[in-house]
Parts: structure tokens; sequence; C-alpha cells
């Protein structure tokens, strides 16, 4: 059985082709151009072109995307959104 990490500390390292994020608890959503992501207290948005989840395990809090990132925003804690909602904004 894996060992679920409950590390509140994340970190993110780009190298121009792949982000690595740590600390992560979820993916609220994501797009080629938008990735939502949840970290323990509040929300992080990566903004890019081409951007694809490579990699999620919520178990050790690790998420890869790879793309051209061309923002990272930290936001208020996330709420989960209907799609709908999303959809329509």
């Amino acid at each position: 059985m894996e060992e679920k990490i409950t590390n509140k500390n994340h970190a993110f390292n780009y190298d121009g082709k792949r982000l690595n994020i740590t600390g992560v608890k979820e993916v609220a959503h994501f797009e080629d151009k938008e990735v939502a992501v949840s970290l323990h207290e509040r929300g992080l948005l990566v903004r890019g072109k081409s951007l694809a989840v490579t990699e999620l395990n919520v178990n050790t809090g690790l998420l890869v995307i790879d793309g051209e990132v061309q923002s990272i925003a930290y936001t208020g804690a996330m709420e989960k959104t209907a799609l709908l909602k999303r959809l329509f904004k």
C-alpha cells in the first residue's frame, strides 16, 4: 500500500518543456491553454500553449505538465465548479 504524503509545502520546476509541481492535492480542471491545480491552502493557475497533464500522483502530490508555460499564478482556495458553469463563463 502506498503511503499518502500530507506535506503542505509545494515547489515547481520548469525546464522549458516540462513543469514539475509537488504538493498537489488535485487538478481542478485542465485544457490545452490552462491548468488549475489545488494545493493545500490555495490554488495555482498555469497558462500556456499545448499544455498536457502527463503525470498526476495524488498519493505523492506530484504533477507533471508538458508544453510551453507562459505564466504561473497563485489563486485563492480552489473550489470545484460544475463543468457546465465553466463552459458557459
